[in-house]
């Protein structure tokens, strides 16, 4: 039928293997996209979409983060890392306003344990 594939990717670290599940929805798509594997997964995932911005969902933190991506030759590609046994949803909703965005990167905090006696203050006093 000549009708390129829903999604695909390329793997970009410790061969990634990715399955899918895609739902149309009336102002939207759902992407379902789970890492069967004991491995992190790394791959730019592309799917048969355009014109909207994706975002990641993720079940088991609840967190919503804005994905990066490239829209480009009928497909939307978005770099993804998932866990070993990782899940997320990709949603797409809302017009994208350029072809291709970077999402700002993500600020890490270091815990570290201190050991013996201490003391905070806040400012003034």
């Amino acid at each position: 039928m000549h009708v390129a594939p829903d999604f695909s990717y390329v793997e970009t670290l410790n061969g990634a293997n990715l399955k899918f599940i895609h739902r149309k929805l009336a102002h939207g798509d759902i992407c379902f996209v789970d890492n069967r594997g004991n491995n992190a997964a790394t791959a730019e995932a592309g799917f048969r979409i355009t014109g909207m911005a994706p975002s990641l969902r993720h079940s088991d933190t609840g967190k919503i983060t804005p994905a990066s991506y490239t829209i480009a030759n009928g497909r939307t590609t978005i770099p993804l890392h998932l866990d070993p046994w990782g899940t997320v949803f990709v949603v797409f909703h809302g017009r994208a306003k350029q072809q291709s965005w970077t999402a700002p990167a993500m600020v890490t905090r270091q815990i570290a344990t201190i050991h013996g006696p201490w003391k905070v203050s806040f400012p003034p006093s």
